[in-house]
């Protein structure tokens, strides 16, 4: 999966969790969730960021390694 939002979408749906759920355990705002997972926020900040790999118990590293664009070395 490319997109970190549709990662956290799928974590968050494997759990058989709705968004406001996530929102009261994390006190990241539900509007803001939706936001990630649709992927309109592609860079949150880091505060989010932690929240929800911590709530998921995911590595925020390893999100962040889905966000970083790909570069080629020739």
């Amino acid at each position: 999966m490319n997109n970190p939002g549709q990662y956290l979408k799928s974590i968050r749906k494997k759990l058989g969790l709705g968004v406001k759920a996530v929102y009261m355990q994390t006190g990241v705002g539900d509007s803001t969730i939706r936001r990630i997972e649709e992927g309109i926020t592609k860079f949150p900040p880091a505060a989010q960021l932690k929240a929800l790999a911590n709530f998921y118990n995911i590595n925020s590293v390893s999100y962040t390694h889905l966000t970083l664009p790909t570069t080629s070395r020739v």
